[in-house]
């Protein structure tokens, strides 16, 4: 279990720097959360208990969380066993070796919904920092000149005991002047959920200038 009793930071060479936060509330504002300018990032511990427990109570039931999984799924890029995974409807295959919670947990962490409180979360902090910042998808300038991706990223690993789900998703910052946005930094957000391990929950957040 990881030890999650105090805040601290780590300072490593080359003036990159790694913050380490505990939180309890996405809604948290965090001191000197946006270093405007630096490379950096920021690893976010948080209950994954209760962020799972939040998201399924905002589905009606498992028909919902299915009927937004396939809604979804065709905005990702998902890999199942290293294995790129295409025919959505046969997600079952998977997951049948497991109980209904953990297939729900599942199709939930597979829905766009997961996204949504970690960008509250850089929302919030950000317009905290500087009201002027916006926080949106990856541009299209961004993606050709930056070689990114603006689908979401799932790499699964599905087995008789273990779950592990990997995400990235690339957003940016930007400010707007003249009638012009531009990037100023963009921000890879990394998500590891292990669904035997109902501890913490990982959110790691890449923050990479542009000039």
């Amino acid at each position: 279990m990881v030890d999650i009793k105090n805040d601290y930071i780590i300072i490593e060479p080359v003036n990159y720097y790694t913050f380490i936060d505990n939180i309890n509330n996405f809604n948290n504002l965090i001191k000197g959360f946006y270093l405007n300018g630096k490379e950096y990032e920021r690893i976010i511990y948080y209950d994954i208990s209760k962020w799972l427990s939040n998201l399924k109570n905002s589905f009606k039931n498992r028909q919902d969380i299915w009927k937004q999984y396939l809604k979804d799924s065709n905005r990702c890029i998902i890999k199942i066993n290293n294995k790129r995974f295409t025919n959505f409807k046969k997600i079952n295959d998977y997951l049948y070796i497991y109980k209904k919670i953990k297939q729900n947990y599942i199709l939930i962490i597979l829905t766009q919904a997961i996204l949504a409180s970690p960008f509250i979360l850089l929302h919030n902090n950000i317009k905290s920092y500087n009201t002027n910042l916006f926080l949106s998808e990856i541009s299209e300038l961004d993606i050709k000149r930056f070689n990114l991706n603006k689908n979401i990223l799932y790499d699964c690993i599905f087995k008789k005991n273990i779950i592990n789900i990997k995400i990235i998703k690339y957003l940016r910052i930007f400010d707007f002047k003249d009638g012009f946005d531009k990037t100023i930094c963009i921000i890879k957000i990394y998500i590891e959920f292990n669904l035997f391990n109902f501890d913490y929950s990982i959110i790691k957040f890449n923050f990479i200038p542009v000039y």
